[in-house]
This record gives structure tokens, C-alpha cells and sequence, in this order.
């Protein structure tokens, strides 16, 4: 009684308009709670003075529009614009790459990284070797080196059928014979 049709309707343009933003402004849409709680952030920031540091800004945010700072941290990494990896880069000389061409793929280990590894597990067997069966048995199981796992004392103990207190002795043992100026010159090389 006493409102008029347009009174709603403008409301309910909006909002259509507003949902037609939102899902379609991004390359990944956002549910439109998260792009209010963005939209919130944003006039917040406005609002916030800009002579401060990052973290003073987003504990003013959080505090003001009572949400927790990492929450706040994270709508802000949600905002942020996507580049894509085909992004075509151009240098001075004129020679083109893509943008993908510049990141580290971390997965992949670089050959001189491969080769001084391949070559310390080489000296390493070669010292390995110059000990009596049981001592490089013990420090091979103790330190991972065969399988990339270390073991406790007691877990070594049981795998060579030993006390804990006997594998702490021979590892002693081993690690002492390992620095013998003929031993240790082969492993100084990589120490840095």
C-alpha cells in the first residue's frame, strides 16, 4: 500500500545487473557474497589512510568491517587481475616470448643442480665403501642415503638386529673413521 511498482523494480535491476558484473567481469566467477565482501573491502581501503603499511591497512579493514585479517588477506589475493602464461613479452631488440617462458618450472631440477648431486652420491658410496659392511649399513639406514628416508637408532636397530645403543656406537664409530683427511678430502668439495 503506498509503494510503487518502479520502487522495486529499480532494486531488482540493480541486483541483475550487479550478478551480471560479477559473473561475468572474471576469468574464474566468484560467488556473490565473496564479490559483495570484495566490493566492502574496496570502499574500506578508500576509507583507510594510505600513509600506512600493509599490514596496519588490513588490520583496519578486518577491524572495521569485522572480519579476521587473514580473511581480509585473502579476498584481497582473490582480487588481484590474472595474467595469463601466453601473455605475449617483448624485448628491447624486438625478440618475442611469452610470459610462461620466464617461470621457474620447480619440479624440474637444473642439469648442474643433477650433476653435482649425481656426482656427490657417487663420492659419498666411494667413502661409504672404504668402511667396514656394517658401519656403512648403519649410516646409509641412519641418514637416508639409499632411499632418501633417515631412520632413528631404534629403527636401524631393529632393521640390522641391533640394540639402539649399538647403532649409536657404530654411527660414532663410522663418523669418526669418515674423517680421516683421506676420506674427507673426496667429501670437502661439497661442504660450502
Amino acid at each position: 500500500k503506498g509503494y510503487h511498482f518502479i520502487s522495486y523494480a529499480v532494486w531488482w535491476i540493480r541486483q541483475s545487473i550487479l550478478k551480471a558484473i560479477c559473473e561475468r567481469s572474471r576469468a574464474i566467477r566468484l560467488p556473490l557474497n565473496r564479490a559483495n565482501e570484495l566490493v566492502q573491502i574496496e570502499k574500506a581501503r578508500k576509507t583507510v589512510g594510505a600513509h600506512k603499511t600493509e599490514s596496519q591497512e588490513i588490520a583496519e579493514i578486518a577491524q572495521a568491517l569485522g572480519m579476521t585479517d587473514q580473511h581480509v588477506r585473502e579476498m584481497i589475493a582473490i582480487s588481484r587481475e590474472m595474467v595469463s602464461l601466453d601473455a605475449p613479452v617483448t624485448s628491447a631488440e624486438g625478440a618475442s616470448a611469452t610470459l610462461g617462458d620466464f617461470v621457474e618450472d620447480e619440479n624440474y631440477k637444473q642439469p648442474e643442480e643433477a650433476t653435482i648431486t649425481e656426482a656427490m652420491k657417487d663420492d659419498i658410496d666411494s667413502v661409504l665403501e672404504t668402511l667396514k659392511p656394517n658401519e656403512a649399513k648403519v649410516l646409509r639406514l641412519r641418514y637416508g642415503l639409499s632411499d632418501g628416508k633417515p631412520m632413528s637408532l631404534k629403527e636401524v636397530g631393529e632393521a640390522c638386529s641391533l640394540t639402539k645403543e649399538r647403532i649409536r656406537q657404530i654411527e660414532k664409530r663410522a663418523l669418526v673413521r669418515m674423517q680421516h683427511p683421506s676420506r674427507m678430502s673426496r667429501l670437502e668439495a661439497y661442504v660450502a
